[in-house]
C-alpha cells in the first residue's frame, strides 16, 4: 500500500508507528537526511517501509519493549510495529520540524533549500548562506500552496523562479508516495512474546545484504528477538550496559569489536552469515552467558593493556583487542587457568607489531578470519605474530609522522620507565613538586609535547616536514605541556638534567647537550630513535 506524505505525516506525528527493541537507535547523520530530502524532491525511490499491525492489548502489555519514534509521542496511539524503515521515518520528522527529541536527546538539522539552484544544503548556526536559501522546515510547515505564494512573493529579492521552486518543494514533499509493506503477525493470545523472534528474523533478512545496517545491529536484532521471546529480557540493554561498564573503567570501546568477539566466542565464527546458524541453536540463557564471557575476556585483555601502559584510545584499530579476547576466553577463562607472563609478553609484542603493520585497518574481514583460523588449534598469541609481515621494529618505522602506532609504543615505554612529568620549579606552581607519573595521567590530561617546539617549524627555522616526527614527541601533563610550549630544549632540558638527569632518560631523551640545539635537530632525531628502539628491546627482555 502507498501513502502520500501529506497523509502519512499526521500519522507519524500522532505516534501510530512504534519501534520494537530489536531496532537499532536512530543513527543517520545530517548529510544522510539531506540525501533523503533530495530524493523526495526529485521523486527518486527511497525504498519501502515494513510494518506489522499490533493489537492494543499486546502493545499495552509489552509497553516496556516498545518506544515511540520521538519522545513527545504517545504510546497509546501506536497501531503498527516498525520492522524496517525507522531511519527514514525519523528523518521525515526532522525534515519537516528541524528538531525532535529522541531518548531525552534533542536531534537537530538546519536543512536549507537553495531555491535558485534547486539543491539542499546544511546550514551552520542561524545564518543562511545567501538570500535565496530557505529553511526547509519553515516551508513545509505552511498550510498550503497559496500561503507559500503570499509569504514569499512579497520579498523584494525573490524572482518568479524562486517562488515557483519553493512551491515545488512543498508540493513534491506532500505529494510524494511512500510504499508500505504490511506483514502478517499471528499474535499468540497466551504468549505475546512468541512473534518477536519472527520479527527479528525479518529485520535481519531485510538488512543483511549490503551495508544498510552494520553487523553489530544485525546481531543485536537477532538476539533481541530470541531473548525477548524466551525470557522477556532486553539483550540490547544488557549489551549497552556492558559497553558502559567498560567505558566507566576508562576503556574507549565501541560496539562493533565487542560483537566480533562475541560471535567468535559463542559460535567460533567471525562473519555473521556463518555465525547465524549457530546462534539460532542456542537458547537465551546460553546467549546471555556468552555475553558475560565476552565481557570478562575483553576486560581482562584491556586490563593487561593498562597494566603495561597501552591506552585503548591510542589503538590504530579498535579491533585489536578482539583476537586476544577470544584467545583469553578459550585458553584461560574456560579452563579456569591463571594468565601467565608468557601470554602478556606475547600480547604486548603482538600489539605493537600489529599496530605498525596496521592490522585490522584495511582488510578487517580477511585479517580477522586469517587470525581466527590460525589460533584455533592452540589458542596461542604466537600464531598471531606469525601472521604479521612486521616481525620486529626497525629504525625507519620511527622516521615517520607521529601516529597511533607510535602513541601505543611510547605509552608502553613511558610506563616501563616509570616516566615522570617533566616538572621544574621555574614553570611549576607547585612548591612541593609532586611530579605525576605519565601513566597515571587520565586520557583527558595527557598531552603530546613537541620536544623541539612547534614555533620553530612554523617560522621555518627548522624543516616544517619534520615538525611532527615521531622522535620529536613525548607525553606530558596538560599543565606542563602548556608551560613548555615555546621553550627550546636548549633552554629547559639543562635545568631538568641538573636537577635529575634520569628524568630525561625516562623519556628516551638523549643526554648530550649539543643535541638539544636547534642546529643539531637531525642528529637529535637519529639518537632518540636509537634510544627508543633500545628501550623497546629492553622492555621485551624484561617482561
Amino acid at each position: 500500500m502507498d501513502f502520500l506524505l501529506g497523509d502519512l505525516m499526521p500519522k507519524l506525528e500522532q505516534g501510530e508507528y512504534i519501534v520494537p527493541d530489536i531496532q537499532r537507535p536512530f543513527v543517520w547523520r545530517n548529510n544522510q537526511i539531506l540525501e533523503l530530502a533530495d530524493s523526495i524532491y526529485n521523486r527518486f525511490p527511497i525504498g519501502s517501509i515494513c510494518v506489522a499491525e499490533i493489537p492494543p492489548q499486546v502493545r499495552d502489555e509489552l509497553e516496556s519493549i516498545f518506544r515511540p519514534i520521538a519522545d513527545d509521542m504517545s504510546m497509546k496511539n501506536g497501531r503498527y510495529i516498525l520492522i524496517d524503515g525507522r531511519q527514514r521515518l525519523t528523518s521525515l520528522l526532522l525534515i519537516k520540524h528541524g528538531e525532535i527529541k529522541i531518548n531525552n536527546e534533542v536531534k537537530r538539522i538546519n536543512l536549507l533549500f537553495d531555491a535558485l539552484n534547486e539543491k539542499f544544503v546544511l546550514g551552520r548556526g542561524k545564518a543562511r548562506p545567501s538570500s535565496y536559501t530557505y529553511s526547509v522546515a519553515e516551508v513545509l510547515q505552511v498550510n498550503d500552496l497559496s500561503e507559500i505564494s503570499e509569504s514569499y512573493q512579497k520579498l523584494p529579492e525573490q524572482t518568479p523562479k524562486i517562488t515557483q521552486n519553493l512551491m515545488r518543494l512543498w508540493t513534491n514533499f506532500y505529494h510524494y508516495r511512500v510504499t508500505f509493506m504490511e506483514v502478517s503477525v499471528n499474535w499468540n493470545v497466551i504468549d505475546h512474546l512468541e512473534p518477536f523472534e519472527r520479527i527479528s528474523r525479518m529485520f535481519v533478512a531485510l538488512n543483511r545484504q549490503g551495508t544498510k545496517v552494520k553487523l553489530h545491529d544485525l546481531v543485536l536484532a537477532l538476539l533481541s528477538g530470541k531473548i525477548i521471546r524466551e525470557q522477556g529480557r532486553r539483550f540490547r540493554d544488557q549489551f549497552e550496559d556492558l559497553l558502559n561498564r567498560l567505558q566507566n573503567r576508562g576503556y574507549d570501546v565501541d560496539a562493533p569489536p565487542l560483537i566480533r568477539a562475541y560471535l567468535a566466542i559463542s559460535t567460533g565464527q567471525i562473519k555473521f552469515k556463518q555465525a547465524l546458524a549457530e546462534l539460532e541453536k542456542h537458547n537465551a540463557e546460553t546467549l546471555l552467558g556468552y555475553l558475560n564471557s565476552t565481557s570478562e575476556a575483553f576486560q581482562r585483555v584491556l586490563d593487561i593493556f593498562q597494566e603495561y601502559g597501552a591506552r585503548p584510545k591510542f589503538l590504530v584499530s579498535h579491533y585489536l583487542p578482539v583476537m586476544p579476547a577470544i584467545i583469553m576466553h578459550n585458553r584461560y577463562l574456560t579452563p579456569k587457568k591463571q594468565v601467565d607472563k608468557k601470554f602478556k609478553h606475547e600480547l604486548l609484542r603482538w600489539l605493537v607489531l600489529a599496530s605498525f603493520e596496521g592490522r585490522y585497518t584495511g582488510r578487517l574481514e580477511s585479517d580477522l578470519l586469517e587470525d581466527l583460523e590460525s589460533v584455533k588449534d592452540g589458542w596461542d598469541i604466537k600464531r598471531l605474530i606469525e601472521n604479521l609481515k612486521v616481525k620486529e621494529l626497525l629504525p625507519d618505522y620511527l622516521e615517520q609522522e607521529f601516529s597511533n602506532e607510535h602513541r601505543t609504543l611510547l605509552s608502553i615505554l613511558l610506563k616501563f620507565s616509570n616516566a615522570r612529568d617533566l616538572v621544574h620549579r621555574d614553570w611549576s606552581t607547585n612548591d612541593n613538586l609532586k611530579t605525576s607519573k605519565i601513566w597515571e595521567l587520565g586520557d583527558e590530561n595527557i598531552n603530546e609535547h613537541h620536544i623541539f617546539p612547534q614555533y620553530l617549524f612554523k617560522k621555518k627555522l627548522l624543516d616544517p616536514e619534520l615538525e611532527n616526527d615521531a622522535a620529536n614527541i613525548t607525553f606530558l601533563s596538560q599543565h606542563t605541556n602548556k608551560a613548555l610550549r615555546d621553550k627550546e630544549p636548549s633552554d629547559y632540558l639543562p635545568k631538568l638534567y641538573e636537577e635529575d638527569a634520569s628524568m630525561l632518560e625516562e623519556h628516551c631523551i638523549p643526554l648530550e647537550s649539543e643535541l638539544w640545539k636547534r642546529e643539531n635537530y637531525g642528529e637529535f632525531l637519529k639518537e632518540r630513535r636509537k634510544i627508543i628502539l633500545d628501550r623497546w628491546n629492553k622492555f621485551l627482555a624484561f617482561i
